[in-house]
């Protein structure tokens, strides 16, 4: 069985990031950063090298679509990267195609068996959703696919008051 937890965006400031062997970032279709934190992660990683291996290995499908999901070595950090490309719509098509995506990500992180992971929330106001409505259903779904896994997974966010929106 996992664990689940909401962290603190201080952990981005430590030595505690070494602990994880995958972090999830949210990303525009041509695999850049889209909020303050992952900003953060992007100053960490060796990132010449991050998009000189993005620029070779996706030449031919550059753009990332809605529902797309990549993984990179950080070149500096001891983890890896996965990249997810949410849709930004709040609506009841693009919030099953959040929560498939995020079925998805949990998949691949079983698959890959990576076993810490680090993930931003979706908490951000590039993405236009009632943080009320879906982050609960987020949680849940975290939740129950860890039951029955050994991966630990950590949701990062940006302000105390993004975390009552998970629990």
């Amino acid at each position: 069985m996992g664990r689940l937890r909401l962290v603190s965006k201080k952990v981005l400031y430590t030595e505690l990031l070494s602990n994880y062997d995958l972090i999830v970032i949210p990303c525009t279709s041509t695999m850049e950063n889209t909020n303050k934190a992952s900003f953060i992660i992007f100053n960490k990683v060796n990132i010449k090298l991050l998009k000189k291996y993005i620029n070779k290995k996706y030449t031919l499908i550059k753009r990332m679509k809605v529902g797309d999901i990549r993984i990179t070595p950080s070149f500096k950090l001891k983890s890896d990267l996965m990249f997810i490309r949410y849709p930004y719509f709040n609506n009841n098509e693009c919030n099953k195609l959040l929560l498939n995506t995020y079925s998805t990500m949990l998949d691949i992180i079983n698959k890959n068996e990576y076993k810490n992971v680090l993930c931003f929330s979706i908490e951000n106001k590039i993405y236009d959703y009632k943080s009320n409505e879906i982050c609960p259903k987020i949680y849940k779904l975290f939740k129950d696919y860890i039951i029955k896994k050994d991966i630990n997974i950590d949701i990062i966010f940006n302000k105390k008051s993004e975390k009552k929106n998970y629990i």
